[in-house]
């Protein structure tokens, strides 16, 4: 599955209703038109690193809450070298995933899902609690992972 954004055709005129309404060459059949691109629902859900925010899940689940006795790192160390190692998950699966024919990826894609994991790290907690950085119950995460799933869709549209 692609990841990448596209963005609608100028010319696009709509799905062909007649082989008049289609572009013909002699010798071939009808040409579709160009691609629509990509709905605001299909951008957002394109936008939202879902396999970072699983991963991050599924790992932080499996550090401790306290420290454990025999030494070793802090939880609040393993949190957010996870939350690093889910970070660069997530630049390189986008990098990847966005590359067009000729390998160029959709830069402004990967910043998108990578500052859509941030936010929706702080919202969580994660390595922000562990460190204090986050005061516990603080609703502000939540709002502006509200704002930016709206908003953002609706202005990158792709390249």
């Amino acid at each position: 599955m692609s990841l990448r954004i596209k963005k609608p055709s100028l010319a696009y005129r709509g799905p062909a209703r007649t082989p008049e309404d289609a572009t013909e060459t002699p010798g071939r059949s009808a040409v579709p038109p160009p691609s629509p691109g990509d709905t605001y629902l299909s951008r957002l859900a394109k936008m939202i690193p879902g396999e970072a925010i699983t991963l991050y899940g599924a790992g932080s689940g499996l550090i401790p809450k306290v420290a454990p006795m025999t030494g070793g790192l802090a939880p609040a160390q393993a949190l957010l070298g996870w939350s690093i190692v889910c970070a660069i998950a997530v630049v390189l699966l986008r990098y990847k995933s966005t590359q067009d024919a000729a390998g160029k990826p959709q830069w402004a894609a990967i910043w998108i899902a990578l500052i859509s994991f941030s936010i929706w790290l702080y919202a969580i907690g994660g390595p922000f609690e562990a460190f204090s950085i986050k005061p516990s119950g603080d609703y502000l995460g939540s709002l502006v992972i509200l704002a930016w799933t709206f908003f953002v869709p609706l202005l990158y549209r792709g390249d």
